[in-house]
């Protein structure tokens, strides 16, 4: 089936949805969307446990948002692994040299607690934690990035740290979702069943743009 016959028959499909719950959607159909992210979340959950494939997982979670959530007409399982298995080695290796420089800014700031007073130590927190602030955010475009285009790991970080800049309003409500949704979880587990895969869907409203533009070479 060609794009524009897929495309079609989308269309039909969405107009033959009935309208228990409004324009274009069915309690059916929300509830199957519902069941979507909590498993995209519990997927990410579980290839997140070694810890090392977190970058793995993550990269996953975003391309199977896209591929198979929002656009529809795919498999989240299928998808989901899909963007694991080839962004593997590339996101082992991204996130290893993310979490390096995040302990290292973390350790600083232990240090400065511990061996500074006064001014010196209120500059130094200061610093250090502005550090690590936007290198949160640039950890949130980096697996995005990877999971739609093709580039190596250094300039998948330095494309990262030049967009976290570039659309600082942007890293600043990215940022605000991450911390809202961890606080959740914090505050109530139950919700790590489902804030993982749905804060990648508000990821991808803010981040998609900007990847289009700024990215060359997508991948497919």
């Amino acid at each position: 089936m060609n794009d524009v016959a897929w495309k079609r028959k989308n269309r039909t499909q969405k107009k033959e949805k009935t309208s228990i719950l409004g324009y274009g959607g069915s309690f059916t159909y929300y509830t199957e969307k519902i069941f979507d992210l909590i498993a995209l979340s519990l997927l990410w959950l579980v290839c997140s446990i070694p810890v090392i494939t977190i970058g793995a997982s993550s990269t996953a979670l975003y391309y199977g948002m896209n591929k198979a959530w929002k656009q529809e007409g795919s498999y989240i399982t299928k998808e989901f692994y899909h963007a694991f298995r080839i962004n593997l080695k590339q996101s082992t290796m991204l996130w290893s040299a993310l979490a390096v420089v995040s302990f290292i800014l973390q350790l600083n700031l232990g240090i400065v607690g511990a061996k500074m007073s006064g001014n010196i130590q209120i500059f130094f927190f200061l610093m250090y934690g502005l550090a690590l602030f936007f290198w949160t955010g640039v950890q949130i475009y980096a697996f995005p990035a990877l999971s739609r285009f093709d580039m190596p790991v250094g300039w998948i970080i330095k494309l990262s740290i030049y967009l976290c800049f570039r659309h600082i309003g942007k890293t600043i409500l990215l940022m605000a979702m991450t911390f809202a949704a961890i606080a959740a979880v914090y505050y109530f587990l139950p919700t790590v069943l489902l804030l993982p895969a749905l804060v990648n869907y508000g990821y991808s409203y803010l981040l998609e743009p900007v990847l289009k533009n700024h990215m060359p070479t997508a991948k497919v």
